[in-house]
């Protein structure tokens, strides 16, 4: 064994022309592939490589930050894009499709393929998207949550409901104004506009586009004389692409104070037909001092010398004056004016338990 390891390779008989016999075919093999690779070229042949894998559907499942298509009801369609690949329809479907918030696109190579998918609204606005990859090794779904963009805004409808059993009704009402989000000017609306019906199917009322998210709300009924009867402070939730009932019972604001008056000539007390008096003028003064509108208004209401007005909640003083028969001026006392107290939505009626107020000359 040592002889043979420490020997001269050459003199062992053929193991050189064994070598050489190995080295020509390998030759040979080289200089094929080199030529066929040359030919290839010259040719202008490309050749790819099949990816490993089956091919499949890709099924889009799609909901809009967590809601559905149906409550998602300004969504006018879908756009679907997927980089290299020509979709049906350009890409564009509906939301719902065979009773299903989404799309199956047929037939795609195994791979990852990169893809956007945008919502977009009656105006053409996306309001929602995602982006992502999916995998392809057969038949996949893909199921995505798209997200509001800056461009994302819902819709509401505002509408009202008076107080039960109220006798300022729309007749009387000149305007119901809306202020959102403390804005710097209300937003007027006719009272039977948004005054609610709840046998209609329709949204009703005043109608406004928002950014998503809670609102706050202002609503105040007013009349042509800019005495605001209602109120409802409120706040309401918009989200993107659904449009909303909103409805506010509207709380009153004013309530009424029952006045009874008699005359005094200094020697008896009279009645309004015994005075004269035909009108008479009240003057209500806040706890400020600040005197409101002055109103004038029929000596007699439903068979009493009275009269009851609406007032803002809170004590007032009572200026009263009037003329009668032969142009004599009576007049309640301006050194301790009369006092009166309203409560918003108390309703005292005028009866002959109010104690009347003195008209002197």
């Amino acid at each position: 064994m040592g002889a043979v390891s420490g020997a001269n390779p050459a003199s062992f008989p053929g193991r050189t022309h064994h070598n050489e016999k190995t080295m020509t075919a390998h030759s040979r093999f080289l200089s094929n592939v080199i030529a066929l690779a040359a030919v290839m070229s010259a040719s202008g042949c490309i050749c790819v490589t099949t990816p490993a894998g089956t091919n499949g559907d890709i099924t889009f499942k799609w909901s809009f930050n967590g809601r559905t298509c149906m409550q998602s009801q300004e969504l006018s369609q879908i756009v679907v894009r997927i980089p290299g690949q020509t979709l049906q329809n350009g890409g564009v479907y509906p939301c719902t499709t065979a009773n299903v918030d989404g799309i199956k696109l047929l037939n795609f190579r195994p791979g990852t393929y990169n893809y956007t998918i945008e919502a977009m609204n009656t105006a053409g606005t996306v309001v929602f998207s995602v982006a992502s990859k999916v995998a392809v090794n057969g038949d996949v779904t893909e199921v995505v949550d798209l997200k509001p963009t800056a461009g994302a805004t819902g819709s509401a409808y505002i509408a009202w409901e008076l107080p039960a059993g109220t006798s300022v009704t729309c007749q009387y009402l000149a305007s119901i104004d809306i202020t959102i989000d403390g804005a710097s000017q209300p937003v007027p609306n006719t009272c039977s506009s948004g005054l609610y019906n709840p046998s209609a199917q329709t949204f009703q009322g005043f109608g406004v586009a928002l950014a998503p998210g809670t609102h706050s709300i202002l609503i105040d009924a007013r009349d042509a004389n800019g005495l605001y009867y209602y109120r409802k402070q409120g706040t309401f939730t918009v989200n993107v692409a659904e449009t909303t009932q909103q409805l506010f019972t509207l709380e009153w604001l004013m309530g009424t104070v029952p006045l009874r008056w008699t005359f005094s000539n200094g020697t008896s007390t009279l009645t309004c037909q015994q005075a004269g008096v035909s009108e008479v003028r009240v003057i209500f003064r806040d706890v400020s001092g600040a005197d409101l509108p002055a109103q004038l208004v029929p000596c007699m209401l439903s068979g009493f010398d009275g009269y009851t007005p609406y007032l803002y909640s809170g004590t007032f003083q009572v200026f009263l004056d009037a003329y009668g028969a032969g142009g004599v001026l009576y007049r309640s006392s301006t050194v301790a004016p009369p006092q009166v107290t309203a409560q918003a939505g108390v309703f005292p009626p005028l009866s002959n338990s109010v104690v009347p107020f003195l008209m002197a000359r």
